[in-house]
């Protein structure tokens, strides 16, 4: 019996204990996620119709192992849009998983803002591929 009274005194001060009017230390505070989550939802936006977004996308291209011409002449391997660059702008090389462009006499491309006329563009140990640029086109 005195076992069955010490629950119970123990069912009882675990309840008042539990039952604590006191308040959190801090109140979630709903006003505030929701403006944090619509923050989210219009920078995501933003960054998706941005130059790098994934809405600017309009092709993506597999280079084979060796030279890989560019430009908008439809007998290039990698056929950009007419008008935009020139009917033979360049190559890509591949060797062993490493990217050079070179840009053919004449065919202004920039990495990084910066003129080039060969550039290794990727490499697998690279961290940070760049940013090639020939008028609006950018990849």
């Amino acid at each position: 019996m005195n076992i069955i009274r010490s629950g119970l005194c123990f069912f009882g001060l675990a309840l008042l204990i539990s039952c604590s009017t006191k308040k959190p230390e801090k109140d979630f505070d709903l006003i505030a996620y929701e403006e944090e989550i619509n923050h989210w939802h219009l920078s995501r936006a933003d960054y998706l119709k941005s130059d790098s977004g994934w809405l600017n996308l309009a092709g993506l291209y597999w280079l084979k192992e060796g030279a890989n011409t560019f430009g908008s002449d439809e007998s290039n391997d990698l056929v950009f849009p007419k008008n935009k660059i020139p009917a033979n702008a360049g190559l890509l090389l591949l060797r062993n998983g490493t990217v050079t462009l070179t840009a053919l006499p004449g065919v202004e491309i920039f990495s990084n803002e910066k003129k080039i006329k060969s550039e290794v563009v990727y490499h697998p140990d690279s961290t940070k591929q760049p940013t090639l640029v020939h008028g609006s086109l950018r990849w």
